[in-house]
This record gives structure tokens, sequence and C-alpha cells, in this order.
């Protein structure tokens, strides 16, 4: 990538972070050395991830910690790493999917199903082997206009396997197609359902480089490198008819893997590339996008303390300064992660904390309120 493409694609990313609605990731950790170019991941708890290299790289699952420490290697001993490209679970089962295609040439698609990560003893593991073409492909490669049969995005859901396109038309189209696979091992035609259209524009901004479900299977997330989208109130496997928001994340890199660890908080990781940066584990969340007045979420009558954010920073400060007033900063697991006393001495105090959404529980000995508030 060229420093003038880098001008165009910044340009896009502003004017599209204009339409949509936005979010803004924190950058959790760096990734190891041995993960230069990570190309899937998925959660077994939030503070670990499972995640592999891409096409070229070694047959192995990789789990870090939120601190970028390597905790585990797993050899898969009969697979070949061609192009893996995302990694999905059903909880018992991961399905890492060797489905990149750049060139829509390979007649050598598959998907290798392990037992859980989490429950394999040793350091190594035998696949079954999910092997499939698309049912709509008959040229090898097609055509520069119909080349969508890239693939980077996987999801399990209700006991199949779905995949979406990386569009490569010239001139590009914009569409991601939407296929389903059966979750178990053999030679299977993937079935071509629906179509999307993201945008039109450079296909860097545009293309499907990673998918998830949420756990509570009511929110489908596609990736892009600078934006999610997010679809919602589906039927069945009816994904495109449902609602979709656009969510602008406010910064373009080569994002190429997404796991949610609750229905609304996810991890991303993207690939290092010499002008954008890259090889990080981020956080974000939408869950004030789809929690109904989540700013002012069960705001009681009468507060003890005034919270806004002012200058940057988040301040609460004492309505009455006659009170003692104590505020006890909860994260989203429950844990007590900052305790502060407001009184005359001091009113005014300013909440440092990590990113995330939290919970102030608030007492002056006698009255006990509760405030969600968002730090970012």
């Amino acid at each position: 990538m060229n420093p003038s493409r880098l001008i165009c694609f910044s340009f896009f990313c502003i004017s599209n972070g204009l339409l949509a609605q936005s979010i803004a990731l924190r950058k959790v950790t760096t990734l190891p050395s041995i993960v230069q170019e990570t190309s899937g991941i998925e959660i077994s708890n939030p503070l670990c991830i499972w995640t592999h290299n891409d096409g070229g790289g070694e047959p192995e699952l990789y789990k870090i910690d939120t601190f970028g420490t390597l905790i585990k290697t797993i050899v898969i001993k009969n697979a070949q790493n061609t192009d893996w490209e995302d990694m999905t679970s059903d909880g018992k089962s991961y399905y890492i999917g060797d489905i990149g295609n750049n060139a829509n040439s390979r007649k050598d698609l598959k998907i290798y199903k392990i037992p859980n990560p989490e429950n394999i003893a040793g350091d190594n593991v035998e696949a079954e082997i999910i092997s499939f073409s698309y049912s709509n492909q008959n040229q090898f490669p097609p055509d520069n206009a119909y080349k969508n049969f890239d693939a980077e995005a996987l999801i399990s859901f209700d006991s199949s396997l779905y995949i979406f396109s990386k569009n490569y038309t010239n001139p590009f189209t914009g569409y991601t197609y939407l296929y389903k696979i059966p979750a178990k091992p053999g030679q299977h035609l993937a079935t071509l359902l629906d179509s999307f259209k993201t945008g039109i524009g450079y296909k860097e901004q545009w293309w499907v480089t990673a998918a998830d479900m949420s756990p509570d299977a009511k929110k489908l997330v596609l990736l892009s490198s600078d934006k999610l989208f997010v679809f919602t109130d589906f039927t069945s496997d009816n994904f495109f008819k449902g609602k979709m928001k656009t969510i602008d994340l406010g910064s373009f890199t080569q994002k190429e893997a997404i796991a949610f660890y609750t229905n609304t908080e996810f991890y991303i990781t993207d690939e290092y590339f010499d002008i954008l940066g890259g090889r990080n584990l981020y956080q974000g969340s939408i869950k004030d996008l789809y929690t109904a007045n989540f700013k002012e979420p069960q705001k009681p009558q009468n507060l003890l303390i005034n919270y806004k954010r002012q200058f940057g920073e988040h301040v609460i400060s004492l309505i009455d300064e006659t009170k003692k007033v104590s505020a006890a900063v909860i994260d989203m697991n429950g844990k007590e992660v900052k305790k502060y006393l407001l009184n005359a001495t001091q009113p005014i105090i300013i909440i440092d904390v990590p990113f995330g959404y939290y919970t102030l529980l608030i007492s002056d000995g006698k009255v006990k309120q509760e405030l969600s508030i968002l730090i970012n």
C-alpha cells in the first residue's frame, strides 16, 4: 500500500464516520511475535484468546492471555495451513477455516474440526476434515468481474457452518455472498443462500475479513478494515433480512479477526503492516448502541453526585457538599476497581480507570444508588 493510497483511505474513513455510528477500540496488548499474521480468533473465556496465523503459517493454534503471553500451542497433526482465515466454535468443537482463496482458483477448500482446545490435554490433536466447493463456481479462476470465491469469515450457527465471501471483483461490486455447509466431515457443496452489499469504493474498506455470532445468537457481526456491519432481528439464518447497523471503528488497519466474549463485547486482532502498524489485540463494545438509554440507565431521582465528561476527563462531584459520599467503581465482572470518598475537602474527583463499562455504587451511609457509566 503506497502513501497516496493511504491518504485516500483516510479520507473515506472520515467520510464514512460521518454517516455511521462509531465506537472506540481499546488496545489490550501486542500479540507475541509467533503470531505475525493473526487471522482468526475464538474465545473460551474473556481472559484468553485462541488464534492462528494466516496462510503459510504452521498448522497450530495459540492460546494467548490479555497481557500478550503465549500460554499454550496446539499442533493439528493432519492439517496444512494453506490459507487459514477464520475460526469459529459451537461450544463443543472448534472449526478452523482453510478457506482463503485470493486467486479464486482453489479446489481444495476445507475446514478442520477439532475438540474445544481447552479440553485437549496434550499439545497436539488430529482433526476431522470438512471439504467443500462452491455450488455456483464452475471456473477456476473466474473472470475478474466474478471473483467472489475468496473467504475470510466463518461462523457456526444452529448446527451448521456459514461462510461470507471476500469480494475481489473488478470492477468492485461490494457484495459479500453467504454460503451454508453442514458442520460434519465429508465432501459438501456450499449452498449460496443470500448476498449483502456492504458498499462501493476501495475494496479494502468494504470487503469482509471476519465474522462472529454473539453468544445469544441474536447479533451477527461482519468485520472490515475500519468498520462493523451488525445484523439483528433476523429469523433463522436469514441474516441479511434483519436490521443492520454500520459502525465505524475510528481506525484503518488490517483487521483480520473478531470474536464476542459477551453479547455486546468483543475482541479484534489485526496483522502488522509497515505503514498502518498492527499485530494487536483490541477490545470493543456495542453495548451502548444496543441498550436503550444506556447513558441514562435506571437513573435515580435526587442523585447524591453529578457525573459528567469535562475536558476529556470523567468527573464526579458532590451535589450537597455537606455530605460525605463514597463511590465504588465496579467492572463488568463485578470486581471493585476503584473507590473514592467525596466530602467538603474533596468535592470533585476524576475517575481514573481503563476504558470500559462500569457501575458506580454510591452511598452516603443511608441512601444507596447505582449509575452505569462508559469510560472511553
